[in-house]
């Protein structure tokens, strides 16, 4: 990203529109493993007589190793939600639920976009609500099932007609681990639809983790993953940016962006505007989505802001972020409100380490004037 792209971006989030509009409120939230109560009694009943044990333990007697090996794809790994206090009874459940209940009854929002849910029913038991359609890649996949989802609850009649939603395999890229083992990594969730005759698509995304500030050229097998899937992002963006449609990218991207941003697009020599090859050494994200193709292609993203933070955990709010294009943003801005286009980070009300932790994220909310 040049110095004109950054200036550029710097007015945009700072700017006080003199227009108001009816708002569209949409909320990113990752709900650490949150499942649905029917997912974790079965994960309770399955982890709960092996001790909850870390499959990486080298030390496991080969008996509980194997019954690990037994474990429903669907479910998450035994030693999950561990602290601060372990969530290991359905009272435990109960209260993890109630908090993010609490929060999303402030929110309110008109969409939300989640990751690390165990299905749709998970959606609907946090929310709590009819007026929203939830769904999720679990329902979506059809030849993979996974344990951490990511899905989207949207309310009922914002839309013109129904939107069309649907899984995005093209991030699911193959990682291997040290060891050689191949997997897929996460998938994304696309939502495609119109608000008073506003095309906007929303591709929500959970990238691979363990890649949050190195290159991503790294020999690191998470590095080597996450640039696989940027390749694949930028295609998305890039289609998007042809057929015309405003677009927002969203999720827990699992990146520092102020890190990211100090690399060069690629390492090999290789102008960012060409598309990547297999040989191609991408090292940020940020500079090879960011590269002006097509013509005048820019990428903005929104800073969080924290009105109060808790000295327990940070909320992970540098990974939680919210992409636009600079076409659509520079449509915003004249009808953006004083707080500019800044999306909102809120904290769980009246935690303490004695309780159940929510989530290690918290919900981040962007509040664009359509």
């Amino acid at each position: 990203m040049n110095t004109k792209h950054i200036i550029t971006m710097m007015l945009l989030i700072g700017y006080s529109g003199l227009v108001s509009a009816a708002p569209l409120t949409l909320t990113t939230w990752n709900t650490e493993h949150l499942m649905s109560e029917e997912r974790f009694k079965e994960w309770k009943d399955f982890c709960g007589p092996l001790n909850w044990p870390d499959n990486r333990d080298t030390t496991l007697p080969d008996e509980i190793r194997d019954k690990l090996s037994k474990k429903p794809p669907r479910l998450t790994y035994c030693n999950a939600l561990s602290w601060p206090k372990p969530v290991r009874t359905i009272n435990d459940h109960r209260e993890k639920v109630s908090s993010l209940q609490s929060l999303a009854q402030q929110l309110k929002s008109d969409i939300y976009f989640f990751q690390e849910i165990s299905d749709a029913k998970a959606i609907e038991e946090l929310l709590s609500d009819k007026a929203y359609t939830s769904i999720s890649s679990f329902e979506l996949l059809k030849d993979t099932v996974m344990p951490q989802n990511v899905g989207i609850a949207y309310r009922k009649g914002l839309f013109d007609k129904e939107p069309l939603i649907s899984v995005n395999t093209d991030v699911m890229v193959l990682h291997e681990s040290s060891s050689g083992h191949k997997r897929p990594v996460r998938p994304g969730i696309e939502l495609h639809g119109s608000i008073n005759g506003k095309k906007l698509a929303f591709l929500n995304l959970h990238m691979k983790s363990s890649c949050h500030e190195y290159e991503l050229d790294n020999s690191k097998a998470d590095c080597q993953t996450y640039a696989k899937q940027v390749v694949k992002i930028e295609e998305w963006i890039e289609k998007m940016t042809e057929d015309g449609i405003d677009f927002i990218l969203l999720g827990d991207f699992n990146r520092v962006f102020k890190v990211d941003w100090s690399y060069d697009a690629r390492s090999d020599g290789s102008d960012a505007q060409s598309s990547p090859t297999k040989d191609s050494k991408t090292r940020s994200f940020l500079h090879e989505i960011n590269d002006n193709k097509p013509e005048n292609l820019a990428i903005y993203y929104a800073p969080n802001v924290f009105l109060r933070k808790f000295s327990d955990w940070n909320c992970y709010e540098k990974i939680d972020r919210f992409f636009l294009s600079k076409a659509f943003a520079e449509t915003l801005i004249w009808k953006t409100p004083v707080l500019g286009l800044e999306a909102h980070g809120k904290n769980y009300p009246n935690f303490s380490k004695d309780k159940v932790k929510p989530s290690d994220h918290c919900p981040i909310t962007l509040t664009l004037p359509l």
